[in-house]
């Protein structure tokens, strides 16, 4: 077995040491209720490349007002999430699918807890807020 090479121990907030380039599940963990948060616009990548090397394509992120980070934008952002109990989707909070009429509206961003991948964590979704399933 090979020896693990030193590093830097670290004793503040995890979420300083991990990619702060997109808002994550982590940011929002503690937050019971839900973080509210006002649509600025969505912004489409052919390519996007993420620190670890990664890429996703035809990536569309959510920027709003609160947060410089984005929220990377999936399907059950957009249409919500029928396997978690209390969520939305961004359609049915801001009653459009037109993305220009989300400007200025605002939604509920949550931790919610779950398996994906088959691994159990947290993800981001939008809360339900209109009563409506």
């Amino acid at each position: 077995m090979s020896e693990v090479p030193k590093g830097k121990e670290i004793t503040g907030a995890i979420t300083k040491h991990l990619d702060q380039s997109y808002m994550s599940a982590l940011d929002l963990i503690g937050s019971e209720s839900g973080v509210v948060v006002t649509i600025d616009r969505v912004e489409k990548h052919d390519l996007l490349r993420f620190n670890n090397g990664n890429t996703e394509a035809n990536a569309l992120l959510l920027y709003v007002e609160e947060s410089e980070r984005p929220l990377l934008l999936k399907p059950c952002h957009i249409k919500g999430d029928k396997k978690i109990k209390g969520t939305s989707g961004i359609i049915q909070e801001t009653g459009t699918a037109i993305v220009k009429n989300w400007k200025g509206k605002k939604i509920t961003l949550y931790a919610a807890e779950g398996t994906w991948f088959g691994e159990a964590g947290v993800a981001i979704r939008v809360k339900n807020t209109k009563g409506k399933a």
